[in-house]
């Protein structure tokens, strides 16, 4: 993906998530992949999969509202990033469950509202 061939990149990681179930981080991607080819139906599919999968995953979270504010869908994006903003550390930033847990950017839901 890091050289933007999101097409192929779709294929890949969709095989790679039935292949690993219970891994969130190839659902992640594959949301990503179709977010950047602007198929932002596949995307909440992929997103919301992960999210399934791992309920902590912040990013997935983040993905998930930056895919709902580009379908118009300004609500659930609110609500999605507001998830991330009150769980504290509980949610997980970054790729892999080794990496460290750090906060969430301390944003307020007050400026949060105001970008929508």
């Amino acid at each position: 993906m890091q050289q933007g061939d999101f097409q192929s990149a779709v294929a890949k990681f969709e095989e790679a998530a039935q292949l690993n179930e219970s891994d969130p981080l190839f659902a992640n991607n594959a949301g990503f992949a179709y977010y950047k080819l602007g198929r932002n139906q596949d995307s909440l599919y992929w997103f919301n999969k992960a999210i399934e999968i791992d309920p902590n995953r912040a990013v997935a979270y983040l993905n998930l509202g930056d895919a709902y504010a580009k379908a118009e869908q300004h609500c659930r994006s609110l609500a999605r990033l507001r998830e991330i903003l009150g769980a504290g550390t509980r949610h997980q930033i970054g790729t892999r469950s080794e990496e460290k847990t750090r906060r969430p950017n301390a944003m307020s839901n007050r400026s949060l509202s105001k970008r929508f």
